[in-house]
């Protein structure tokens, strides 16, 4: 789990010295989502990637997509994921 979030600080530190704002802005939201996703496991736990999922507007904010695109990308196969409750459900490996 720390490994993922070591990835994501990395990004956001790369960005920043960059100074681009998309580039700023971009790591950013994919740094806050991860935080929000892996808030619930300890640094040390042991997970797989393949089975913590993201909902739609979680997904488009990692990739940088609105979530129409990301339902575009759903439904020609381009993206992995399910249907749970109505809702999708793309794998966090999906969109690191």
């Amino acid at each position: 789990m720390g490994d993922i979030r070591r990835r994501a600080a990395l990004e956001r530190r790369e960005a920043l010295d960059t100074r681009e704002p998309l580039a700023i802005r971009f790591a950013g939201e994919r740094y806050e989502v991860i935080g929000e996703v892996l808030a619930e496991y300890s640094d040390d736990a042991r997970i797989d990637p393949w089975a913590i999922t993201v909902g739609v507007s979680q997904a488009a904010k990692m990739l940088g997509f609105n979530a129409r695109e990301v339902r575009s990308l759903i439904r020609v196969g381009r993206l992995p994921a399910r249907k749970h409750k109505n809702e999708w459900r793309i794998p966090l490996e999906a969109v690191l």
